[in-house]
């Protein structure tokens, strides 16, 4: 019997950096704790199908322009899930003069509109050297709430292909433990209200894609990230008002806030996301439970209220609270 070599999926590690100029790979300086991390690589096969007067479909494959894709997520630690919201949201205003810093990140209107790029450094027990992923844009993030598991995320990116990078230094975590989902109380219309059961909010640049130009390089010229939109759904204990379905007959118009606080002084994290102008573009009771439940999907329309330094319009803001100090995510 010949002995198969195996390597343990749980030593993979993934670091990232923030890019000066997009595109430019740079050492990993944040480590990430996730638990699906999934890149690929992919090339444009060209077939070459020209008659040889043989009674084949192909005679060559030749290898076209290249991308590169990512998904991942984890659980939400509050010192390290600005990465995915300053990537995707693109603004970041930083304040405090010490810790806990505040991180407000909105829709960036600065750069034509695009966020910057991370380089992503994937370290498994295959390579002895990680595959770095330069140019990285995120396209979509997607948090999930709810009261029965930690707070998660998930993420899907476009960039430049793979390459192998130099070793980093050593990879280091911090002691912060992840986000409860018990923990985020809402408010929708300034009105706390206690009978949240779920929430969903997706962050998303929906036609995010990598372009290519005629300049003799298989990589992209550039990622254009597109427009960003804001959705979600909440499942709520159904109210004997009937409060959250009259608000979807209404179409009304209302602020969503949904937070996360802990701890005191300088160990206090959290995060708060904020969507002043909100409709409920769906919504109906649901009767598969003992109680009666009403689900509502939402949409979050820009506003300037939500924004950040570069102004504009901005469907949502999202507020870290951690130890990191400016400069880490933008």
């Amino acid at each position: 019997m010949t002995t198969v070599a195996t390597s343990s999926a749980f030593k993979t590690l993934l670091g990232v950096g923030k890019e000066t100029v997009k595109g430019t790979p740079v050492a990993p300086v944040l480590w990430l704790p996730v638990t699906t991390y999934q890149p690929k690589d992919s090339f444009a096969a060209l077939l070459d199908t020209a008659s040889r007067g043989g009674n084949v479909d192909v005679y060559n494959v030749v290898q076209g322009v290249g991308m590169s894709e990512y998904d991942l997520g984890g659980a939400i630690f509050p010192d390290t899930f600005g990465v995915p919201l300053a990537g995707i949201l693109g603004d970041v205003v930083v304040t405090g003069a010490s810790a806990p810093f505040s991180h407000a990140m909105a829709n960036t209107q600065a750069n034509g509109g695009q966020p910057g790029a991370w380089t992503f450094a994937h370290i498994d027990p295959l390579n002895a050297n990680p595959n770095q992923q330069a140019g990285m844009q995120f396209a979509e993030v997607n948090m999930v709430l709810d009261r029965d598991q930690l707070a998660t995320w998930t993420a899907k990116g476009i960039g430049y292909p793979s390459a192998v990078a130099a070793s980093p230094a050593s990879p280091a975590f911090s002691g912060i433990v992840p986000l409860e989902g018990w923990r985020f109380a809402a408010t929708i219309g300034g009105v706390a209200v206690p009978e949240l059961l779920h929430a969903e909010i997706s962050i998303k640049r929906a036609g995010t894609v990598a372009e290519h130009t005629l300049q003799g390089i298989q990589a992209p010229a550039f990622v254009f990230a597109d427009e960003v939109s804001v959705d979600g759904k909440l499942t709520f204990v159904a109210a004997v008002a009937g409060t959250q379905l009259n608000y979807y007959l209404t179409n009304a118009v209302l602020p969503v806030v949904l937070t996360a606080v802990r701890g005191a002084g300088a160990a206090q994290d959290g995060l708060t996301l904020t969507m002043s102008k909100v409709n409920y573009t769906a919504a109906g009771k649901g009767f598969g439970s003992k109680y009666i439940t009403v689900e509502a999907d939402l949409k979050a329309s820009g506003n300037t209220t939500d924004v950040g330094a570069s102004g504009g319009y901005s469907p949502i803001k999202a507020t870290l609270l951690n130890a990191k100090p400016a400069g880490t995510f933008a």
